[in-house]
Parts: structure tokens; sequence; C-alpha cells
């Protein structure tokens, strides 16, 4: 559901969903704009647009090897 409402913001939907559908070099084609974009967004906001990613998957990765060592 969440993934069909993605669908529906012009530009980024439309690549979404031939990521999906599409064959390998769609979704290669995917990445490389998801990149592209965030490069452009440490050229125009900076340092902040490095870190901030960062900060925000710190817990994430804290769960992931969290979850991992309780498995033993």
């Amino acid at each position: 559901m969440v993934l069909r409402a993605l669908y529906w913001i012009p530009l980024f939907g439309w690549l979404l969903r031939d990521a999906v559908y599409g064959d390998t070099l769609s979704r290669i084609f995917f990445v490389v704009n998801l990149l592209v974009l965030w490069a452009l967004a440490v050229v125009i906001f900076g340092y902040a647009a490095v870190i901030i990613p960062a900060l925000l998957l710190t817990p994430t990765f804290l769960a992931i090897i969290v979850a991992f060592t309780l498995n033993k």
C-alpha cells in the first residue's frame, strides 16, 4: 500500500515502478539515480546531507547487531 502511494510521486514514482517491474538494468539505473540525487544534496546542503543519513542509520545497525548476537 505504501509502495502504491509512492508511485504517485511524479518523477520518483515512475523510476520506482520501473525498478520494481523492470529488468536488472532498470534497477541499476534507479540506484545510480539515488546516488546522484544524494551527491546533489551534498553539493547543495553540504556536510549535513552526509551526516544526517548516517545518524539515522545508527539505531538500525545497532538493532541488527543486537539481533545477531541474541541468536547464539
